[in-house]
């Protein structure tokens, strides 16, 4: 609901978004890592259109910050 509410409010599609989204997220789920998820969701949000700028930095940090979450968790 919350990155519902947020992709509105950026405008962002959200069609296309979620189209994108559902292989990284079946794998991230299905394989219980992000980290396995990590190349197939660069390679859909690059067919997207994220810039490699922000890719680079944003989905890597993403990554850190869940698996120390995790860390924290256990």
């Amino acid at each position: 609901v919350v990155l519902g509410g947020a992709l509105l409010a950026a405008r962002v599609p959200l069609a296309p978004f979620l189209r994108q989204c559902r292989e990284p997220v079946l794998i991230a789920f299905a394989t219980t890592s992000s980290a396995a998820a990590m190349p197939t969701m660069l390679a859909a949000m690059r067919a997207y259109g994220v810039k490699e700028t922000v890719l680079g930095v944003v989905a890597p940090l993403g990554l850190s910050f869940n698996l120390a979450g995790s860390t924290l968790h256990l």
